[in-house]
C-alpha cells in the first residue's frame, strides 16, 4: 500500500519459530478451545501492546504539535530547535497524518526546517531526538549570510581571472587556467536546500545552513560506480549531493554538530566532500537565558536593556573562558572498502573568537575550489587548479556581534510572549 507521501508498508517477516508456534496454537484450538494461562498471557499481551500504541500516538501527536508552533509563530526562546523521539514506523505514520491535513502539510512541506535520524543515538546509546525542528537564528542567518557573500565574491573573481592560482602552473599571479574558470562558473549555491539520503520519503533528511553543489555536468555512464558512491540518489547521472555543506551551532551541543557534519560525509560516501561547522555552543553557554527588561518604552531603554544583556554576556564568557571555533571535516575513501570517513583536519578546531570577544589570528579558515567537489566526480572532470579562499576571523567576529544584537531582543520578546502563555520564558526541551 502506499500513500499519499510515496510510503511503503514494509513487509513483515515471520520465522520458521513463529510459523511453527502459529501452527501449533491453531492445532491445540481445535482440541482444546480454552487454556486459563495462556489467555491471561493474552490479555497482558493485549494491554502492553494498547500501551505501546498510545505511546507511539503520543510522540506523533508531540512531533505534529511542533509543526503546528512553528506555522502559529510560536518559537522557542534562547535556542535554535525543539525535538521529540520519533521512531521510523512513527515517522511514517506522521508523514501519513500530514498529507491528509492541508494546513499542516503546508507548513511542514513548504516553510519548516527540520532534521529527521532515524537511528540518531543520545546517552547509553538511546534513541532520542529523531525529529528536529528548527528555528534559525540571527547568528546562523547573518554569519552564513556573510560566508555566502564572500564565497560567491571568490567564485566571480575565479570566473573572471582575479583569483589567485592555487597550483603556481599559471603565468602570472592570477588563475588563467580555463578549466578551473568553468568549475567555478558551474559551482551554485543551494542554501538550506534538503539533504536526503535516500529518494524514499521516510529516508533522513537535514538542513544545512548553507550548500553548494557541482551542476551542468554529466559524469558518465559508470552505473555501478554511482549506485556505490551515492546510494542510488543520482537521477541520470546528475549530482544530487552538494559538495560543501556549512553548519552553525548555538544552542546545538559540540557533539550534536559533530554527529550532523559527520553524517553528511558518511551517508553521501564522499559525496559530501567538505563539512565546515561553525561551533558556538560556548559562547551560547554564557547567554543571559532571561533577559534584562527595559524600564520603560522606547528605543532607548529598549537598547539599553539590550546592552546590560551584552555586558552580561561578556563578563561570563571571560569568566568561562568560552570560544567561537570552526571545524573542517573532509571525506577520506578507504582504497579497499570504498568507503567514505568524516575526518577531522589537523588544525580543527581552529579558534576565531577569544574570551575577550577578540578576532584570533587573522585567518579563521581556509578552503580551496577541490573542498566543494567529491574525489569521484573530480577523477571524471579533471583537476583544477585549485584557487584557495581566506575567511577571515575578524568577519567572523563582526557578524557574531552584530546578530547578537539582533537576537537578545528577539528573545525577550519570545521570552515575554511564552511567559503570558504560560510556557516560561526560556522553556527548554
Amino acid at each position: 500500500m502506499t500513500g499519499r507521501l510515496g510510503i511503503l508498508n514494509a513487509p513483515v517477516a515471520v520465522t520458521q519459530k513463529q510459523e511453527h508456534r502459529s501452527a501449533s496454537i491453531q492445532n491445540n484450538d481445535r482440541l482444546t478451545p480454552f487454556f486459563p494461562a495462556e489467555g491471561a498471557a493474552g490479555v497482558q499481551k493485549g494491554g502492553r501492546d494498547a500501551q505501546g500504541k498510545r505511546k507511539k500516538n503520543r510522540r506523533v501527536e508531540r512531533a505534529k504539535q511542533l509543526i503546528r508552533d512553528y506555522g502559529n509563530g510560536e518559537r522557542p526562546a534562547n535556542r535554535e530547535a525543539s525535538g521529540c523521539t520519533l521512531y521510523l514506523s512513527e515517522y511514517r505514520q506522521l508523514l501519513e497524518e500530514i498529507s491528509d491535513d492541508d494546513a499542516l502539510n503546508y507548513t511542514f512541506m513548504d516553510e519548516l526546517r527540520y532534521d529527521y535520524t532515524a537511528d540518531n543515538r543520545g546517552k547509553n546509546n538511546t534513541r532520542v531526538q529523531q525529529f528536529v525542528v528548527r528555528t534559525p537564528t540571527a547568528f546562523h542567518e547573518r554569519i552564513a549570510g556573510k560566508l555566502q557573500v564572500a564565497i560567491i565574491g571568490w567564485k566571480v573573481a575565479i570566473e573572471e581571472g582575479r583569483a589567485q592560482c592555487g597550483t603556481g602552473a599559471c603565468p602570472g599571479q592570477y588563475c588563467t587556467d580555463d578549466h578551473t574558470k568553468e568549475i567555478a562558473k558551474n559551482l551554485e549555491p543551494h542554501g538550506s536546500e534538503s539533504v536526503k539520503n535516500s529518494q524514499l520519503a521516510e529516508s533522513d533528511k537535514k538542513d544545512p545552513d548553507l550548500s553548494y553543489k557541482l551542476e551542468g555536468y554529466d559524469i558518465g555512464d559508470d552505473k555501478p560506480d554511482n549506485s556505490q558512491l551515492d546510494n542510488g540518489h543520482s537521477d541520470g547521472n546528475l549530482l544530487e549531493w552538494p559538495g560543501l555543506v556549512v553548519e552553525i551551532g548555538w544552542s546545538q551541543n559540540s557533539s550534536d554538530l559533530r554527529k550532523k557534519c559527520e553524517w553528511y560525509i558518511e551517508n553521501s560516501n564522499g559525496e559530501v566532500r567538505t563539512v565546515i561547522g561553525i561551533d558556538l555552543h560556548d559562547l551560547y553557554r554564557c547567554y543571559p537565558k532571561r533577559k534584562t527588561l527595559p524600564l520603560g518604552p522606547g528605543k532607548h531603554e529598549m537598547n539599553r536593556a539590550t546592552q546590560d544583556d551584552i555586558d552580561k554576556m561578556a563578563v561570563a564568557t571571560k569568566k568561562e573562558k568560552a570560544l567561537g571555533k570552526a571545524f573542517l571535516w573532509h571525506a577520506e575513501i578507504d582504497s579497499g572498502t570504498k568507503k567514505a570517513t568524516a575526518v577531522l583536519h589537523e588544525d580543527s578546531p581552529q579558534i576565531f573568537r577569544d574570551e575577550n570577544g577578540k578576532p584570533v589570528g587573522e585567518v579563521a579558515f581556509r578552503i580551496r575550489l577541490e573542498d566543494f567537489i567529491s574525489a569521484r566526480v573530480l577523477e571524471k572532470i579533471g583537476a583544477s587548479h585549485n584557487p584557495e579562499l581566506s575567511i577571515m576571523s575578524a568577519l567572523l567576529c563582526d557578524r557574531f556581534e552584530s546578530a547578537l544584537k539582533s537576537q537578545i531582543p528577539n528573545d525577550r520578546d519570545t521570552e515575554m510572549r511564552n511567559k503570558e502563555r504560560g510556557k516560561g520564558p526560556g522553556r527548554e526541551k
